[in-house]
């Protein structure tokens, strides 16, 4: 049997390596967790109904946010605005300055609602000139990913199909 004798030194700094690769592991799978914990995934039935569902469907930049003063004790409302990057349903064009009102659940920051979004809205007014409001279900503005424009473009090629080979 081979007794093996290390100095104070040498043992702190092996304490410290096995500290620092324990860290770096666990950060590496939270991160690793985290980003799956983001993506959310969409079934394609249910992009389908909420496509039908809406009067546009837009991918968007959505740049500002202000509070409309519209509260009930569970939720808030608020007014979103911003440029059309490009447009599935309605007729709106890119480049166009879309705004729309929202609901959320008090604790939700509407400054989380900027960025790349793809937005199914719909208008009880009037479906072609708005004002637009997100659907009923209020999970209809998401965040861009490239899985959710993929089943978008699916269904808008089904409903442009449809519509156009009658």
């Amino acid at each position: 049997m081979r007794i093996i004798v290390a100095r104070a030194g040498e043992f702190r700094r092996c304490a410290s390596l096995r500290t620092f690769m324990k860290l770096i592991t666990a950060a590496f799978l939270i991160a690793s967790t985290g980003s799956a914990f983001a993506q959310i995934d969409f079934p394609l039935a249910s992009v389908r109904e909420a496509f039908n569902e809406a009067s546009v469907v837009v991918r968007m930049n959505v740049t500002d946010t202000k509070l409309t003063g519209n509260d009930d004790g569970y939720a808030f409302g608020f007014i979103a605005s911003g440029r059309v990057t490009q447009s599935f349903k309605g007729k709106f064009k890119p480049g166009q300055y879309l705004e729309f009102y929202v609901r959320a659940d008090h604790g939700y920051n509407p400054a989380g609602m900027r960025g790349d979004k793809i937005a199914m809205l719909t208008s009880f007014v009037n479906r072609s000139d708005g004002p637009f409001q997100e659907l009923p279900d209020g999970n209809s503005v998401n965040p861009y990913s490239p899985g959710l424009l993929r089943k978008v473009r699916i269904v808008w090629r089904d409903w442009h199909r449809r519509r156009h080979n009658r």
